[in-house]
């Protein structure tokens, strides 16, 4: 009798066993990393945890704004221990999988396209080695898929939604503060909220989300400002412009000549790759210069400027370049195979397999567009596709104008938001499909 009432239960949740699946392979892979590999360091790993150290000292100045505090201070709630930040990350990567497999079902009542949907995220090589390196994407990851969960929510239950407003402001208002690119995701939410929380005249219900969402990045730029006299996100922000202006930098103005002359040597000892040649050269301008570290990076900001203002086509061709890179998916990396050889083949899979998605998003979003104007009729996909494909749109637009070389990983956290539109606009179809055939012909 147990059996046959267990039997029926699951008749009646037939989401539950492949759920069970997904979840369970998506465990598994991580624990084979986690037995075969140790927590992977990044270049940019060690600054991470040497702000997280100046934040556990009570020196945030110490770290010169050079990163934002998000990722340093989930460092040091784990007391600067790789093990457990990895076991977290992948902690988290499975709570993106599980959101995956619902939202995607939850939209297309299809347990096909959510165990589809949620195993590319889950069985990913690629996002989990992100998960076992002590970088930032995982965790903004996290907070980009779980603010449209509750965005979600927002829409589909009544209860609590003052609390689930507070929340989805939290964690808008902290992304930035974890990769300053998603600076612009607290605003785009505000169209959503508003248009789902404060209907019926609510409007006092905005102040739920606006505050958590917009406090934390104008707390924080506050603080830069007073401190060092500087006005963005990371004082870091102004040296990463050589990365689009290097090719062309022997042409900086003279009076730019001292910092100028100093970074053509160091991209010379680089061979003539001037990508991040600007990092190593820094502290020999700070002492050539006298300018802090805040300072000088607004004055490579100015050269770099003058130059691409000097090369306009060539920067042209140069966001081309990066937009493009952007939809690739992360490269294969070499020093990383917890399964040998096996790695790089599933590594390369789950990249083709990313890059042929991201063409299906492509032309899904390409269909939206031209359906909102009237000249494509298509499907209408399920409400929370427009606001993920505008932030992955936004994301890709803002890496290839502001940044160079580093397209492939600002594409992974939205990469869940990609996938998902994909499943919506295949649901979309098939259910078209179905209609049209179980529909009388005349």
């Amino acid at each position: 009798m147990k059996f046959t009432s267990q039997i029926r239960a699951a008749q009646q949740r037939p989401w539950l066993r492949p759920f069970i699946v997904v979840m369970g392979v998506s465990f598994c892979v991580r624990l084979l990393v986690v037995v075969v590999t140790s927590p992977y360091w990044e270049p940019d790993s060690l600054g991470y945890m040497g702000l997280a150290r100046y934040i556990g000292q009570g020196n945030l100045a110490a770290g010169e704004g050079y990163r934002t505090p998000g990722y340093p201070v989930f460092l040091l709630l784990h007391d600067l221990n790789p093990n457990l930040v990895r076991i977290t990350q992948m902690t988290l990567g499975l709570c993106i999988t599980a959101g995956l497999y619902w939202l995607i079902s939850r939209f297309t009542a299809s347990t096909l396209l959510a165990s589809i949907g949620a195993l590319l995220y889950g069985a990913n090589v690629a996002q989990i080695f992100l998960e076992s390196t002590l970088m930032a994407e995982t965790l903004a990851t996290a907070l980009l898929f779980g603010a449209v969960l509750l965005l979600v929510c927002l829409n589909t239950s009544h209860s609590r939604v003052r609390w689930n407003l507070v929340a989805l402001g939290l964690l808008a208002g902290v992304v930035p503060l974890v990769r300053p690119i998603y600076v612009f995701v607290p605003v785009v939410f505000i169209f959503p909220v508003a248009g789902r929380a404060c209907r019926g005249g609510h409007w006092r219900r905005l102040l739920l989300y606006l505050l958590p969402a917009m406090l934390p990045v104008i707390l924080w730029v506050g603080y830069l400002s007073a401190t060092f006299d500087y006005v963005g996100l990371s004082t870091s922000s102004g040296f990463a412009w050589t990365n689009q202006a290097g090719a062309y930098m022997q042409d900086a103005p003279d009076k730019y000549a001292t910092i100028r002359d100093i970074y053509l040597r160091y991209v010379a000892r680089q061979h003539g790759d001037y990508h991040d040649a600007i990092w190593a050269a820094i502290p020999e301008m700070e002492a050539a210069t006298g300018e802090s570290y805040p300072q000088l990076s607004k004055t490579v900001q100015r050269m770099s400027l003058a130059v691409l203002a000097a090369h306009p086509g060539a920067y042209v061709h140069q966001v081309g370049y990066n937009l493009v890179n952007f939809w690739k998916g992360l490269s294969v990396h070499p020093g990383w195979r917890p399964a040998w050889g096996l790695t790089i083949t599933l590594w390369k899979l789950a990249r083709y397999l990313g890059i042929l998605v991201n063409g299906v998003f492509l032309l899904v979003v390409s269909g939206m567009v031209l359906r909102r104007v009237r000249l494509l009729r298509v499907p209408a996909l399920p409400w929370p596709a427009a606001w993920m494909a505008a932030v992955v749109l936004i994301t890709a637009i803002e890496q290839a104008v502001l940044a160079s070389a580093e397209g492939q990983r600002y594409g992974m956290p939205t990469q869940p938001f990609v996938w998902v539109v994909a499943m919506l606009a295949l649901g979309a179809w098939v259910t078209g499909r179905r209609r049209q055939q179980s529909s009388p012909t005349e």
